[in-house]
């Protein structure tokens, strides 16, 4: 199966907004032309996630339809999911995929009770597990809500995930968010080695580089990014271009 490149809008009042490990924020642009220029540049796929610290509201939902109305690649959209109306609204609203975040959601328990409340064919084709985590000591934690890390064992509660029928994790860490360091490439081997799940990494990304080691070293199945795309420091046209050059398997 194809890797694939998705870019990222958090939106926060309204706007595209980025920060460094999910603090200090500063608007960006529109969402509705970046949307368009990441769909024109041929991104596999787009993930909206609302970072105001607040419940699934009308405003960003309204988002979500305008997007999806205006392009053409299937859209993962995230927040602040309280309950399975929240996640109807969403993909009412026109999105792809829901994505559960961590640091978005009561706790990792509560989490794993929403997902137990799903139905059986949703969760299979419609969710996807948002993983933040911070690296301690020689492992990694769970992030909950507010972004607070937590006691909970991230390798080890990922294995919860595939026994409730979801089929992909897209793992965060937020230590690399923003920071343009580079994937945290030990991370996603060690959850490979643990999950049999399409793994989606995020946090870090700042040259091509970074997306060839976390296809070739890490195996991953996706690769999320936002500021190395919003800063123009490279298209998704040229990066799938690079890859493609350097054998990975990637629609152009």
């Amino acid at each position: 199966m194809p890797k694939r490149i998705i870019p990222c809008l958090d939106i926060k009042n309204g706007k595209v907004a980025k920060g460094v490990k999910f603090s200090n924020f500063r608007s960006i642009g529109d969402p509705i032309k970046l949307a368009q220029k990441y769909s024109k540049e041929k991104a596999d796929k787009l993930a909206i996630l609302d970072v105001s610290a607040s419940s699934i509201k009308k405003p960003f939902l309204n988002l979500v339809k305008r997007i999806s109305e205006t392009v053409k690649i299937p859209l993962i959209a995230g927040g602040e999911i309280r309950n399975l109306s929240d996640i109807k609204k969403l993909l009412k609203a026109g999105a792809s995929k829901v994505c559960l975040y961590t640091s978005f959601i009561k706790s990792p328990e509560f989490l794993l009770e929403l997902i137990d409340k799903i139905p059986e064919k949703n969760k299979t084709k419609k969710i996807i597990v948002g993983l933040d985590v911070k690296k301690r000591g020689s492992g990694w934690k769970i992030v909950g809500e507010g972004f607070k890390e937590t006691d909970v064992d991230a390798i080890e509660w990922a294995k919860e995930i595939p026994k409730r029928g979801i089929k992909e994790i897209l793992l965060t860490s937020m230590d690399r968010d923003g920071t343009k360091e580079g994937y945290d490439i030990e991370l996603l081997r060690k959850l490979k080695e643990n999950v049999s799940l399409s793994i989606i990494i995020a946090g870090g990304a700042g040259r091509k580089e970074d997306f060839l080691k976390a296809f070739t070293v890490g195996k991953a199945n996706g690769a999320l990014a936002a500021s190395i795309f919003h800063s123009g420091r490279i298209s998704i046209s040229k990066l799938k271009r690079y890859l493609k050059k350097n054998s990975i398997n990637i629609n152009l």
